[in-house]
């Protein structure tokens, strides 16, 4: 059961720390790196956060169980770093459309992971209910600490740095959703007609 815990500990605080670096800087280094306006960053971060929502509803609409979810979780962040890299290599060769619709992608991808993880996590530790406070207080230390521990370290070597930090902490997810056993037992995933019939109840 320890290491069950330390698993999801794990994927909530490698999770939460690039969180934390999308959240205070990305949109700082945007305006930096690629020379973004103040409003198209403004843009990018509403455009995404819309489409966020509705992007997680439909790739869980086709994952047709849990056995779906760990390689799921592998492709996504795979799939994140290498956009990301050809954002951050060709960004002087590609246009301003494809750049702000890659940027946006960029986000939106990543929205699954924290509730494929949520998943993760009633499926492995005992009494989630009781537990889930004590466990996920892990990503939110991790949030703060990601924060101030990488704003000091922005300021002492500039955002020039920040690709690396970005690539490395995705990388560390990729390395704890490795650690998730390959057979949990996971109920069979919503579907989109389990969506509908949530959404038609009021209660």
């Amino acid at each position: 059961m320890f290491t069950k815990n330390y698993t999801i500990i794990s994927l909530y605080s490698s999770v939460f720390i690039v969180i934390g670096l999308l959240t205070a800087y990305f949109p700082l280094w945007l305006n930096q790196a690629l020379k973004l306006e103040t409003h198209h960053i403004g843009y990018i971060l509403s455009l995404s956060g819309v489409l966020k929502v509705i992007f997680t509803l439909t790739i869980t609409a086709f994952i047709k169980n849990g056995n779906y979810l760990r390689a799921s979780l592998i492709f996504i962040t795979a799939f994140t770093v290498t956009l990301f890299l050809v954002i951050y290599y060709f960004k002087s060769a590609l246009p301003f459309s494809l750049i702000f619709f890659m940027v946006i992608l960029f986000l939106i991808s990543f929205s699954p992971v924290l509730p494929f993880i949520e998943t993760f996590y009633s499926s492995l530790v005992k009494k989630s209910f009781e537990n889930y406070g004590k466990i996920r207080i892990s990503g939110s230390i991790s949030f703060c600490i990601a924060v101030f521990l990488f704003g000091f370290f922005f300021s002492k070597f500039s955002l020039t740095i920040f690709p690396v930090v970005l690539v490395i902490s995705l990388l560390m997810i990729g390395f704890s959703v490795f650690m998730i056993p390959s057979t949990v037992g996971i109920q069979k995933y919503k579907n989109l007609e389990s969506y509908k019939t949530f959404f038609k109840k009021k209660k």
